[in-house]
């Protein structure tokens, strides 16, 4: 059976939706009102202690660990201008070096049909004809 202190422990919210809950499984509880304070919701919900057996003290969940993007924007917040010291002038992008052109091949035809650079040609040897 809860008691008060159960009750109390829990947030109002969480205590409407048991009382909407149980008043669709079990019929409604004619005293209940959307807009009830919690001390006048939990002295109802100890009239009709029965249907709410089921709660035990509320646990508040342990906060979630911040996220990066949280740190960044609550350190953003609480920046002023005036701490930061000089300003440094913001670095200009590096321009991207335009490409090389491939130099020219100048491809000929061996004495055995086939066409190789006349560069490798020569350093290899091959006798050209021009």
């Amino acid at each position: 059976m809860p008691t008060v202190e159960i009750l109390k422990s829990h947030p109002l919210a969480h205590l409407r939706d048991e009382v909407r809950s149980s008043n669709e499984k079990l019929g409604v509880i004619q005293a209940y009102k959307k807009g009830m304070t919690k001390g006048k919701l939990i002295e109802l919900m100890m009239k009709h202690k029965a249907r709410f057996h089921h709660i035990e003290m509320y646990v508040k969940p342990p906060p979630k660990p911040a996220t990066a993007q949280e740190i960044k924007d609550s350190q953003m917040a609480n920046f002023s201008p005036s701490e930061s010291g000089p300003k440094d002038k913001p670095k200009a992008k590096a321009k991207a070096k335009p490409k090389a052109k491939a130099k020219a091949v100048k491809k000929i035809t061996t004495p055995a049909g086939i066409k190789v650079d006349l560069e490798k040609a020569k350093k290899a040897g091959i006798k050209v004809k021009k």
